[in-house]
């Protein structure tokens, strides 16, 4: 980009900061230009004993999350608890001091004898080393991709080899750790290179540094000399981040990780000088951004899933380490820490926890633990912490960060919550915008909420994007991330509409991507109407991301589940002259097999689901491949189901979700001939004996689709001809006729009405099967 171009830029931006925003960053670049300053000549913060170390003798040691004595039981324990686990780490120790690496989703990557701290290994590009503010790390022809060079440096290796020291006492383990410690300090001198460019990325670091001081401190490899040193670079560190706080450039998990490690670095560290301030700012600011970072109904503010577990184990680390070192624990952070693992908990049932938005593929303790099956970790740690026995059902077991953390006796209480058979269950999270339908082992999560916080960095363009899960399996997926700045157009295909389980318009995402964590024209998401029964829930929402098109268009999203079969989506686009619409459904992974009336994900040794699109001669059906992504850096072909017409507004179309698919698909076809999308119409579902109807209208006055009448906004009849049963639910009506049968008559109309399997009587003459009153309903009025 040419300079004046670059500078117009930056005029903008300042011209958008407040006057607190601009002295911050004016007083950050000023400091980062007078430390460096102070390094080229000489003068390095931490690198002799200039001051910078205090006298140590008079300052009580703050305590780890486990003491040297504590460690023989808590491995003992890791060895009985986590056998495979063990065996694991000793292999992924190994595979380390060879220079072989997994990071991320890149698998066995070989780093050679001398490892380069500044390359990109998998695209074989050098970062530059020059002073930090000038290194481009978002420019993937000069760096590479920062994320993968950033995940090495993190150090979150010198872990592992750590725990294969505790497991094996061989000092070898001890000498790789420290050979790998001076190499970086060689090569990455202070201010110097990429891997000061993020204060998150030097607050990782320290973290791993303060695990890899606990668990290597008992070595005979482990000298003073080594301890020292250690000590001073983690006051580097902490110096660093305390005047290069993400306060305006990053105020999320960025900020958040800072703090956690400047108050990590505070506590255990009391032999620095800096110590004491950097143990009351790291605690300030934690304080504050767990209130500021999360909803009230406890999702996270950048719209992730990924993100919600990443900033919930950072929280959790900073509350037991407090806790442990006797700091009072205020109110208000318990009152968040309960509401995000709450929430991490409903979205965990049923299967594993659904993706919305990014997926950063690295993780606060374990970063091998980086797919959605890993996201539910944290409620093993909660469950002890809050003794809730229900979010110790929404997790696969207990978790080795666990033990890590609360030593034996936190997983002697696990083992002492009382069992419970998890089950998922409807819940709504309206700050969020997520909600789940959900009953006996199936799971519909719905992403209906604001796209992310700010210029929506780690959003996606998905709003009314849908996953489904049943029996632990998920069926339909978010695509996932693949890469950041890797490749701008896989970049934008991962994080684009069509990757994800809505609907496009136009060929146009719902927002515009113009850089690799900004998007433009953020679409607002509405939800018009929430119900959860007893049979049934409904959902009804709307965004406004195509309303910027020269033809402006709003896509409704109507989702009906009738508990515990399948799940009705009807997608309403309002608007007027011809558009391109394009409904996509995506599985993780096959088979897949596109049939006359629907596509069937499995097979009946693993189960399988349906997808039962419209029959509709003016839409085309298509089984098309598409990409999911399981990891941050990997990236496979999937199955995509693609519904798609040009067509004139307004336009309307329904889809069937059907899970534990145990016959052939049956079909879904209109009520009427018209596609109209307003007025009264409807759609009808038949397989085998079972004939299921459904009829919505816009207005207040009665109406007749063949069969049926009525006066509602939406009204469910299903019948089963063997049994002679038949199901009712009406929302915002009050009565329905079948065949000029009243089945359901109510002296005025209510907001909800719901009847489940009761055998259909002889009826004659205009008799009324179900009379008002004789049925649940709720009283509550007409729905607004």
């Amino acid at each position: 980009m040419p300079a004046p171009y670059k500078i117009r830029g930056l005029l903008r931006r300042v011209a958008q900061m407040s006057r607190e925003e601009v002295a911050f960053r004016v007083r950050q670049q000023l400091w980062n230009r007078w430390e460096g300053f102070r390094y080229r000549a000489g003068s390095v913060p931490g690198a002799k004993d200039d001051g910078f170390v205090a006298q140590a003798a008079a300052l009580a040691p703050g305590r780890f999350f486990f003491s040297p004595a504590e460690l023989p039981a808590l491995v003992a324990t890791l060895r009985t608890r986590f056998p495979q686990a063990c065996e694991e780490t000793l292999a992924s120790a190994a595979r380390i001091c060879a220079h072989r690496f997994d990071l991320l989703g890149y698998r066995d990557l070989d780093l050679g004898p001398r490892i380069n701290w500044h390359r990109d290994p998998v695209h074989g590009k050098q970062a530059p080393r020059e002073k930090f503010h000038a290194v481009p790390y978002l420019d993937f022809e000069r760096v590479g991709d920062a994320k993968i060079i950033w995940e090495l440096n993190r150090h979150q290796h010198f872990v592992t080899l750590g725990k294969a020291y505790q497991l094996t006492g061989n000092e070898e383990f001890t000498q790789e750790f420290e050979a790998q410690f001076y190499a970086w300090q060689e090569q990455n001198p202070y201010l110097m290179g990429i891997n000061w460019c993020s204060s998150l990325e030097v607050a990782f670091r320290s973290i791993s540094w303060l695990w890899a001081r606990e668990l290597f401190s008992g070595a005979r490899g482990f000298s003073a000399r080594l301890g020292r040193d250690l000590l001073l670079a983690l006051g580097r560190n902490a110096r660093f981040i305390e005047h290069n706080l993400s306060t305006y450039f990053a105020r999320n998990t960025h900020l958040l990780g800072e703090a956690v490690a400047l108050f990590c670095t505070g506590i255990l560290c009391p032999q620095l000088k800096g110590s004491p301030v950097w143990r009351a700012l790291g605690w300030k600011i934690i304080l504050e951004e767990a209130q500021h970072q999360v909803h009230a109904d406890g999702g996270y503010f950048e719209q992730s899933s990924y993100y919600h577990t990443y900033a919930l184990d950072m929280l959790l680390h900073a509350r037991v380490l407090a806790a442990r070192n006797q700091i009072f624990i205020p109110e208000p952070l318990d009152r968040t820490l309960a509401a995000m693992l709450d929430y991490q908990a409903a979205l965990s049932g049923g299967g594993p926890t659904p993706r919305f938005g990014d997926d950063d593929g690295g993780r606060w303790f374990d970063p091998q633990r980086n797919r959605g099956e890993h996201l539910a970790d944290p409620l093993s740690t909660g469950a002890v912490l809050f003794s809730r026995s229900d979010w110790k059902a929404s997790t696969p077991g207990l978790a080795e960060e666990t033990l890590w953390l609360l030593g034996p006796a936190g997983v002697a209480e696990f083992d002492a919550l009382p069992a419970a058979q998890p089950q998922p269950a409807t819940r709504a999270f309206p700050s969020s915008g997520v909600y789940l339908m959900a009953s006996d082992g199936l799971r519909l999560a719905l992403d209906a909420g604001p796209m992310g916080a700010g210029l929506c960095g780690h959003g996606h363009a998905d709003s009314l994007s849908l996953t489904v899960a049943a029996d632990g399996r998920e069926w339909l997926t978010d695509p996932g991330t693949f890469t950041y700045t890797g490749s701008q157009p896989w970049r934008d295909l991962f994080r684009g509409t069509a990757a994800h389980n809505t609907l496009r318009i136009d060929a146009q995402d719902q927002a515009e991507p113009t850089a690799p964590f900004k998007w433009e024209n953020i679409p607002e998401a509405r939800v018009e109407h929430w119900w959860a029964g007893e049979s049934f829930d409904l959902l009804v929402a709307s965004h406004t991301g195509y309303l910027r098109l020269p033809s402006p268009v709003l896509h409704r999203r109507t989702v009906f589940f009738l508990k515990p079969q399948f799940w009705l989506v009807i997608d309403t686009v309002l608007g007027k002259g011809e558009h391109l619409l394009e409904l996509n459904w995506h599985a993780p992974h096959g088979p897949a097999s596109l049939g006359a009336t629907a596509l069937e994900l499995g097979s009946p040794e693993q189960g399988r689901m349906g997808i039962v699109p419209l029959s509709d001669s003016r839409w085309s059906v298509d089984l098309v491949e598409g990409w999911h992504s399981a990891c941050y850096g990997q990236k496979q072909p999937a199955p995509v189901l693609r519904c798609s017409a040009r067509t004139t507004l307004p336009a309307e179309f329904a889809t069937l979700l059907v899970p534990r698919l145990a016959e052939t698909c049956g079909r879904l076809e209109r009520l009427t001939p018209s596609d109209t999308a307003t007025g009264p119409r409807g759609f009808q579902y038949s397989v085998g004996q079972e004939r299921h109807s459904w009829m919505l209208a816009d207005g207040n006055s009665n109406w007749r689709l063949g069969d049926f009448a009525g006066e509602a906004r939406l009204a469910y009849f299903g019948l089963n001809s063997g049994t002679g049963q038949h199901r009712v639910v009406l929302w915002d009506g009050s009565f329905l006729s079948v065949e000029g049968v009243k089945v359901v008559d109510l002296p005025c109309r209510q907001a909800h009405f719901e009847q489940g399997w009761i055998e259909v009587r002889g009826a004659a003459g205009g008799e009324t099967l179900v009379e008002a009153g004789a049925l649940v309903a709720d009283p509550s009025g007409p729905a607004r």
